[in-house]
């Protein structure tokens, strides 16, 4: 404490201690009295020190209760249309929700006029108290037209978030209007926080469980597990039994975050700021997961033989070298994804590991990050499947243009995306049609090309154009349309 006195001292300390997470954020502090003794010094003196703390908003104090570490403040954007688990994420705090209570109803005359409909028509009435890291922050209340979303209460009940309801059923549309039956979504496991973070990963496999039974397509998770998150093993294996995940890839992004610090310190606070921390919080997050480069081997070891009692399908991303796939595949992981070295697809290639490229980089013609493309492995014979890559229209889109610009004929390249990803993971009753085989298929108008149709397990998941007039026996006349 030297040059300092004996306020400013304590105030540095206990600081320090909250910056370390020692006093962890929404924790009380002890008592003036505690303080006191410990530091051997009157309570004038703590006060002081509290107050200097409570000015740089560290701390606050409520009367008969006592002293507590400040939250983080959570910067909330205001617009027209505002997404509170969106902005919380943003802010690197974990929303939820509580339900109070969940009816149905007539509208008022407001509410009929603010969702255009009738008056007295019914609407789904849904309030609750919002969460930000388990701590209460606000008490919500929404309307929803009945008629328009009847099955809204059951999806809500489920799920506990209208957000979530209409994203997963979002994509279940989007997946079985581009041909997709299949998918496996990818999610983070890493040691980044945020939207990233193994807290955020379980929230979402509860929320797919929780949909699934509304599901038109098989929609399923991969994890992409950073390797540098030794701590979790245990969390790892939970979630991966509870919710029978069957599908993980190892990520690496320590190198990259290093290359961002060295080269460009504004946009790695702008990376930090997208997972709500200041640059220090994140450059601490990287520290510590590089303060592990001792136990990432052994950890990989533990989860590679986890994963083959569990049946686990598993490999690597963004492997850059003959040795890096050749490591991999020793530990078991097997499927090598988006190899970015042309020696590392033919170090794959020649130990029987399957290459997986994007199929956008099909379309875009090449790499967007400036690595090895898809066409080029594709006329190599180094690439078995094509994945979408987050955009599900590639996959069809992909197919097409290998064929219409002769690099395959139509079924090698249609295998792509269908029998050679099925063959991959495992699932022997998908990818192909035949007698005993799983009811998946796509209808595609010949002379468009475009999908008109999806059936999902023998059931229609999604139909068009004239396979809908077909389906549904519901010819409609042809029509002339103007244009201007």
């Amino acid at each position: 404490m030297k040059n300092q006195t004996l306020w400013q001292g304590i105030a540095s300390d206990l600081e320090k201690e909250i910056v370390a997470g020692s006093l962890a954020r929404g924790s009380r502090l002890p008592t003036e009295s505690m303080l006191s003794q410990r530091y051997g010094v009157n309570r004038h003196t703590i006060r002081k020190a509290l107050s200097h703390l409570a000015e740089k908003s560290l701390i606050w104090s409520k009367r008969g209760s006592g002293v507590f570490v400040m939250q983080k403040p959570t910067i909330y954007s205001m617009g027209e249309r505002v997404r509170f688990s969106q902005n919380l994420l943003d802010a690197g705090r974990t929303p939820s929700r509580q339900k109070l209570s969940l009816s149905q109803r007539l509208a008022t005359h407001e509410e009929a006029s603010s969702l255009q409909i009738k008056k007295n028509s019914k609407v789904h009435h849904y309030e609750g108290i919002s969460f930000a890291d388990d701590e209460p922050i606000a008490l919500f209340h929404s309307v929803f037209c009945s008629k328009r979303f009847p099955a809204l209460a059951e999806y809500i009940e489920d799920l506990q978030s209208v957000t979530q309801a209409s994203a997963l059923r979002g994509v279940d549309v989007e997946l079985a209007a581009n041909g997709v039956t299949t998918a496996w979504m990818a999610h983070s496991w890493s040691w980044e926080g945020g939207r990233r973070s193994p807290g955020h990963a379980i929230k979402f496999a509860s929320a797919l469980r929780a949909y699934r039974k509304n599901a038109k397509t098989n929609m399923r998770i991969q994890l992409r597990c950073e390797t540098h998150t030794t701590e979790t093993y245990d969390e790892l294996i939970a979630c991966l039994e509870e919710f029978k995940i069957d599908y993980v890839i190892f990520n690496n992004h320590l190198p990259e975050a290093q290359d961002i610090i060295a080269r460009d310190l504004d946009a790695f606070g702008a990376w930090a700021a997208q997972v709500g921390k200041t640059s220090d919080e994140h450059l601490a997050c990287i520290r510590t997961a590089e303060a592990q480069e001792s136990l990432v081997h052994d950890h990989l070891v533990s989860l590679s033989s986890a994963f083959d009692d569990m049946n686990i399908r598993y490999g690597s991303h963004d492997d850059a070298s003959s040795d890096m796939r050749e490591y991999y595949a020793l530990l078991g992981a097997k499927i090598c994804e988006f190899p970015t070295t042309l020696e590392a697809a033919k170090t794959a290639k020649q130990m029987n590991n399957p290459v997986l490229m994007g199929a956008p980089n099909i379309v875009r013609g090449g790499s967007q990050s400036g690595n090895i493309s898809a066409i080029d492995l594709v006329r190599a014979d180094l690439c078995d499947a094509l994945v979408s890559d987050y955009y599900y229209p590639a996959l069809s889109q992909a197919a097409l243009e290998l064929w219409q610009t002769g690099e395959l004929s139509f079924p090698k390249a249609w295998n792509l995306i269908s029998k050679n990803p099925a063959s991959i993971m495992g699932k022997a009753s998908i990818g192909s049609l035949d007698y005993g085989m799983h009811a998946d298929l796509v209808i595609m108008n010949k002379e468009t090309l475009q999908i008109e149709a999806t059936m999902c397990g023998g059931r229609i998941a999604y139909a068009a154009g004239e396979a809908a007039n077909r389906l549904f026996e519901a010819p409609i006349p042809k029509m002339s349309v103007a244009a201007e």
